[in-house]
């Protein structure tokens, strides 16, 4: 049974509730941060919540690449430290 309270998977404050979106987007869009909210009029929520979404949106059709080109980096380097060991 639940009692109705949220509980946080990782209450770590360093904890990055968006890990793909860099802190810094957030907190020039003003959803990051531990200021004081502005009070916003429906036609600056209306481009906060587009400017979010559009980042999103970008965000998810290019995470198979950024992913990719981990891969390739992380391989590169695997290769690199073997054949550097195999030097020695």
């Amino acid at each position: 049974m639940s009692d109705g309270e949220v509980k946080l998977k990782n209450e770590d404050p360093c904890f990055e509730v968006f890990p793909s979106l860099p802190n810094s987007v957030l907190e020039k869009m003003g959803l990051l941060g531990d200021g004081p909210r502005e009070r916003l009029n429906e036609d600056e929520l209306e481009q906060k919540f587009v400017s979010l979404a559009l980042a999103f949106t970008i965000d998810a059709a290019t995470i198979k690449d950024r992913c990719e080109r981990q891969r390739r980096y992380r391989d590169q380097t695997e290769k690199k430290s073997c054949s550097r060991s195999g030097k020695t």
